[in-house]
């Protein structure tokens, strides 16, 4: 059964560039959710402002994604799940979609470097007031996602804060 990783953490904490590394280093596919719904006409809108999408409309988007991938081929999954329902559907959906759920790598920084990460990214929904929106759900929903992974022995948490060759090498460490 193939392999998925999830990268897990604030906005700016580096997921979709852990992410792509990891998969290239792996020879898996990697999907951003981010990116999925930015891309997504039904969802961008929203999170242009800040919000997260509808929980159903992640599902949507990530099923197609993943439909799309061979079942014998790894998943690098940044961004999803971010709330405890999601985490609960995943593990769930993991059968259907032929894998299981390797480890869930939540990349730890604080509220400055993030501000400073999205300052420098200078994205469309990165503005100031999206910003704080994003930080505050994040707060919210860490804690529950936390204790939903941590006692299935899934969660390993990483100093995001680091350079990026430090990240990868202390995310490739907890894949050893």
């Amino acid at each position: 059964m193939a392999e998925i990783v999830v990268l897990w953490g604030p906005t700016g904490a580096g997921k979709t560039v852990q992410g792509e590394r990891l998969a290239t280093a792996k020879g898996w596919a990697h999907f951003s959710t981010g990116r999925l719904l930015r891309r997504d006409p039904v969802t961008a809108a929203q999170l242009r402002s800040g919000e997260l999408a509808p929980t159903a409309e992640v599902q949507r988007v990530l099923t197609e994604a993943v439909a799309a991938v061979p079942r014998h081929q790894g998943i690098v999954l940044d961004g999803f799940p971010r709330t405890a329902d999601q985490a609960a559907w995943l593990e769930q959906q993991l059968p259907q979609w032929g894998r299981h759920l390797r480890r869930v790598i939540l990349l730890s920084i604080d509220e400055a470097t993030s501000r400073e990460r999205l300052r420098l990214r200078s994205r469309s929904d990165d503005s100031s007031a999206a910003q704080r929106e994003k930080w505050r759900e994040y707060q919210k929903l860490m804690q529950p996602l936390v204790a939903f992974y941590q006692p299935r022995g899934l969660l390993a948490i990483v100093d995001g804060g680091g350079t990026i060759d430090q990240v990868t090498e202390s995310i490739e460490a907890t894949l050893a």
